[in-house]
Order: structure tokens, then C-alpha cells, then sequence
């Protein structure tokens, strides 16, 4: 029986690169959120972005699913999205644990999202809304 779960509620994070500033660290999902698909073979992640901005093409804010084995880690991109090649708003993904996600990783026992505005330019504000829903299988 499929199990859903919404992994993030709509969610908007704002931030700003000064100039000079170094490159921004990227905003992890706190672990309470992360989900726990040990128990399942099969995972459908659906994620809705309403708005992400920058969307210039090298200078694109990025939104990452991650998996890994193990809470501590290694943590491997799962599926990105960024404001330029930004996916149609509700685009179903789907993923399985013999690594048929469009990164051709294996789905790992956990999933957490990621937010990097490390490639955002300068004297640039950043703004991103979304929420994740997964259906194990």
C-alpha cells in the first residue's frame, strides 16, 4: 500500500549575496523533516515551486531532493531543479530504488531537500517557494 507523505508544506526562503560576500552555504532541510523510505522499494516525488528567482542561466538558484544510506551521510543529489530549466509547476518525478531517477543515483534509505544559492551573483536577492510531496510504494 502507497504511503503519502508531504516532505515539505509551502515553504518560502528569501536571502541576498552582497558584493564581495563569499559564496553561500547551502539551506538543509532541518532532519525532523527528512523522510525515512527504508521499509519501501518504490519512491514518486512531486515537488511544486511557485516561484525561484534568479532564474539567469549560470547564475540560477538551485533546488536539490538529496538521498543517502545513512542521517550522517554521504549525501548525493537525487533531482535538481534551477530557475532556468525551472520544471512545469506539480511535474511528477519518479524514482526507484534500482536508480530509475532521472540522475541515474540509486533512491537511498532517506530524503531530505536543499537549497543552494551558491552560484547566485552578487548584489543579487534570492527568493524561492515550494513544497515536496513523496509517495512510497
Amino acid at each position: 500500500m502507497a504511503e503519502i507523505l508531504q516532505m515539505q508544506g509551502l515553504l518560502t526562503l528569501k536571502g541576498r549575496r552582497e558584493n564581495s560576500a563569499p559564496a553561500l552555504a547551502r539551506v538543509v532541510q532541518p532532519s525532523p523533516g527528512w523522510v525515512d523510505a527504508g521499509l519501501h522499494r518504490d519512491a514518486a516525488i512531486r515537488v511544486n515551486i511557485l516561484k525561484m528567482e534568479p532564474s539567469t542561466q549560470n547564475t540560477a538558484l538551485k533546488l536539490h531532493i538529496q538521498t543517502a544510506a545513512a542521517v550522517a551521510g554521504p549525501w548525493k543529489d537525487l533531482i535538481s531543479y534551477d530557475g532556468y530549466t525551472l520544471p512545469l509547476p506539480k511535474e511528477d518525478v519518479q524514482g526507484a530504488s534500482t536508480g530509475a531517477v532521472g540522475s541515474g543515483l540509486e533512491l537511498e534509505r532517506f530524503l531530505r531537500w536543499c537549497v543552494d544559492p551558491s552560484v547566485v551573483a552578487e548584489d543579487t536577492d534570492w527568493t524561492i517557494c515550494f513544497e515536496v510531496w513523496v509517495t512510497l510504494k
